[in-house]
């Protein structure tokens, strides 16, 4: 029996899904809770919503708008050291706009207005769930961003507007950078003015992103006395 502590995984899946596709990938992320020993303990429904601003995601080799998405959650139970091959699994798939793992409490009361056990049919209740659905459906969206996000203009060549372009094509922290290819990077940054070199990025994120800033100020110095051309 799993003894871990209780976890949430809540995730915007892509508005260009058909519902049988999102059935499906909720199943598959349910999955991979049980493959990395976790155990599902509730699930919601899932809610196609207006999202509270447009979110960027790279599919293929387009980046592809999104002001709605598929919201759903999934409540489990997981030791602590998982967490992370849970992260790196759901990572991995494409459907997904945003998503995030967060602790949460067996009773926690913010998701249990998604229940689909109810004996009313009252109109008002309706119309008060689905309020409170899209006001938690935000709220994730605004913690999603949030921890998907961290200072990128601390790697050597990265300004505010680079920055900015590869959060809203999904490369908002050192991680994603770091497993970036040059060639993916410099696709989303074409439009971008000016002459830039990503060839680094990536050693300079990954060094970030392991916490290692004074190799990665060594690095920085070591480009052209810490300015890229």
């Amino acid at each position: 029996m799993n003894n871990g502590q209780t976890y949430e995984l809540g995730f915007l899946a892509l508005s260009t899904l058909s519902s049988q596709d999102v059935e499906a990938l909720q199943t598959k992320l349910t999955e991979l809770v049980g493959t990395v020993g976790g155990q599902v303990v509730s699930h919601g429904d899932v809610h196609f919503i207006d999202l509270a601003y447009e979110m960027v995601k790279k599919v293929g080799s387009k980046n592809t708008r999104h002001d709605q998405a598929y919201f759903s959650w999934i409540k489990f139970t997981i030791e602590a050291a998982s967490v992370n091959e849970l992260d790196a699994a759901v990572k991995k798939n494409e459907s997904l706009l945003r998503y995030m793992v967060i602790k949460t409490d067996s009773d926690d009361s913010v998701t249990d207005v998604f229940s689909a056990e109810s004996d009313e049919d009252d109109a008002v209740e309706a119309k008060e769930s689905e309020a409170s659905t899209t006001e938690v459906a935000e709220k994730t969206e605004e913690k999603a961003e949030s921890v998907a996000s961290e200072d990128l203009t601390k790697i050597e060549g990265i300004g505010p507007v680079i920055a900015t372009t590869l959060g809203n094509a999904g490369i908002g922290t050192y991680a994603a950078l770091a497993d970036a290819s040059v060639d993916s990077v410099m696709e989303i940054i074409t439009g971008v003015r000016g002459n830039h070199d990503p060839s680094t990025w990536a050693n300079q994120a990954s060094l970030a992103r392991d916490g290692k800033w004074d190799e990665l100020k060594t690095l920085q110095d070591e480009l052209n006395g810490g300015k890229e051309a």
